[in-house]
């Protein structure tokens, strides 16, 4: 343990090392390791010559939410750090960050809130929620500061949702090419066919790990919205039942062009029989 520690004030001590990509998923990395690797990280990127590409810190459930909110908070203001020998350095340059994974931790958060509004070049992101209210109004909030610093995000991962975000979400219609959504809950409605313009270009994979909110009933279509031009559908908990019985009443002309479902019983296909 405490890998992350020592290899963050490996770098700090190091002359600038050209560091870019980052990867530090499944490490088991605890409080003081992402202490560690911030302060390093930090020296690298704050007024250094290296410009931060892509950060995967995935599935470190160990570190607590105030830890990440510590790391994030460090490049947005750089004198959060405290481990500068003098002045803090100027803030860096955000714009080429392209790749964010911190799926299946405890980073969202207000930290991560404002290190969002600076990612004007992000593609990639995927995160994980707990669940709760607080929790998944924060991930409207953070995909809502992306479109406004100009984010073109083209695949989103997400764990652990329902579709209160959905708005925000449909902000990226013109470039999101892939979404991925695991362990979603409740009503799906408006991802299945709620989108407001057409998404030819998007594939969308949902269903595993389903389950369903206090309210098992899913709302009608609007029979105003597009359909992701691809979509993959696992039958967690019968979540195809619900799907298929929602896209067979959509119009035949809201966007969808492939279909694949997994896991799906024989008795449950008269559902589809309208759709082909």
């Amino acid at each position: 343990t405490d890998l992350g520690e020592m290899i963050g004030v490996a770098w700090a001590m190091n002359a600038q090392p050209l560091i870019s990509r980052v990867n530090f998923s499944n490490c088991k990395l605890n409080g003081k390791d992402i202490e560690g690797l911030r302060n390093g990280l930090a020296r690298i990127w704050c007024g250094g010559t290296a410009l931060a590409e892509s950060i995967k810190l995935a599935n470190n459930p160990s570190v607590p939410a105030k830890a990440w909110e510590e790391f994030f908070l460090a490049f947005v203001d750089p004198s959060t750090c405290g481990h500068w020998p003098r002045a803090p350095p100027p803030l860096p340059n955000l714009s080429f960050l392209q790749e964010l994974d911190v799926r299946g931790t405890h980073a969202i958060g207000p930290g991560l809130l404002k290190f969002a509004s600076k990612l004007n070049g992000l593609r990639t992101l995927k995160f994980s929620s707990n669940g709760n209210k607080d929790d998944l109004s924060m991930v409207t909030e953070i995909l809502t500061s992306l479109a406004k610093a100009g984010a073109p995000l083209e695949r989103i991962a997400g764990e652990n949702l329902d579709a209160s975000y959905d708005a925000a979400l449909f902000a990226y219609s013109a470039t999101l090419k892939e979404l991925v959504l695991e362990k979603f809950r409740g009503d799906a409605v408006s991802l299945l066919c709620g989108w407001p313009q057409p998404v030819p270009a998007l594939s969308m994979t949902i269903g595993s790990g389903y389950s369903h909110s206090s309210d098992p009933a899913w709302s009608s279509p609007s029979g105003f919205g597009f359909s992701p031009g691809t979509l993959t559908i696992f039958n967690g908990n019968n979540f195809v039942v619900d799907a298929m019985y929602i896209l067979s009443s959509c119009d035949y002309e809201n966007g969808l062009k492939k279909l694949t479902v997994h896991n799906m019983h024989y008795a449950q296909l008269l559902v589809t029989a309208s759709m082909l």
